[in-house]
Order: structure tokens, then C-alpha cells, then sequence
């Protein structure tokens, strides 16, 4: 699978902050998340455990019913894939990456749908988002 990334800098633009990921590092799997498998028939939640180093990483995955051993992981800048043996056969996560929350899709055999997963645990440099906007709820300010 081939990722290309662009890039675009303005002239007089400021500098991005030290604690933003530039998108031309590949991600640090390592960690363990909060899983979210969906299909058009059901949804799962668990855990998934990546330990290792690059070319070596493993792990575990667990939701609802599934339980598979991580053989492989691929990271490359914004994008991840994880090879997890189900003893049946081989699910595939294709995960975009946002900081230390992961989401795409996955397909096991004919079967496929999407997942979520976020990591657990604040990552030193990593800005924290709380998914919330900064306006209350009922404002009675115009929109903006």
C-alpha cells in the first residue's frame, strides 16, 4: 500500500508548534487502546495491545468474540495496518491516524466494516482534544 503525503508552506507562516505530530513521522504504535468494531450487523468493543519495535511488533486483540494475535504492523506518516491472526484467518485494520485516535476500516474474509480505536493514556507532546466545542450549548450569540 503506497501513501503519498503533501506538503504546503507559506512564505511568512509561523512555525507549528513542538507538540503538533508532523505528518512526515511515522506513528509510534506502541500502547494499548480502546477498540470499537463495527459491521452492518453488530458492534464490539475490547482492547488491542501493541508492544515491539519497528519490524518486530506484536500484540493482542480482543473484542467481543474475536480474539486474535497481532503479527504484523506497518507504519508509515498518518496511516497504520494491523495483521492479527484469528486462528481462522487474518483480520486487517487500515487506520488513519489523529495523535493517539486511530480510525478506519477492517476486513476479515468476506466480512468487513470499521473500527475506532483511541489509546489509552495522554502521550507527552500530543495536545489533548475533549471532542467539545468551546461555545455552550444554548448560546445565544450568533453563529459563527
Amino acid at each position: 500500500m503506497a501513501c503519498a503525503a503533501c506538503a504546503c508552506a507559506g512564505g511568512g507562516s509561523a512555525p507549528a508548534p513542538a507538540s503538533a505530530l508532523s505528518p512526515s513521522v511515522a506513528f509510534d504504535p506502541v500502547g494499548v487502546y480502546d477498540v470499537t468494531l463495527a459491521s452492518n450487523v453488530s458492534v464490539a468493543e475490547g482492547v488491542m495491545e501493541v508492544r515491539g519495535a519497528p519490524g518486530a511488533y506484536r500484540g493482542r486483540l480482543e473484542a467481543g468474540g474475536l480474539s486474535a494475535e497481532i503479527v504484523a504492523v506497518e507504519t508509515v506518516p498518518g496511516h497504520m495496518t494491523v495483521e492479527a491472526d484469528t486462528g481462522r484467518g487474518t483480520v486487517v485494520l487500515r487506520l488513519a491516524v489523529d495523535a493517539g485516535f486511530l480510525s478506519g476500516n477492517w476486513v476479515l474474509g468476506r466480512r468487513r466494516g470499521t473500527v475506532t480505536a483511541e489509546r489509552r493514556g495522554r502521550q507527552p507532546g500530543v495536545p489533548v482534544s475533549t471532542g467539545r466545542s468551546s461555545r455552550p450549548p444554548h448560546s445565544d450569540q450568533e453563529p459563527s
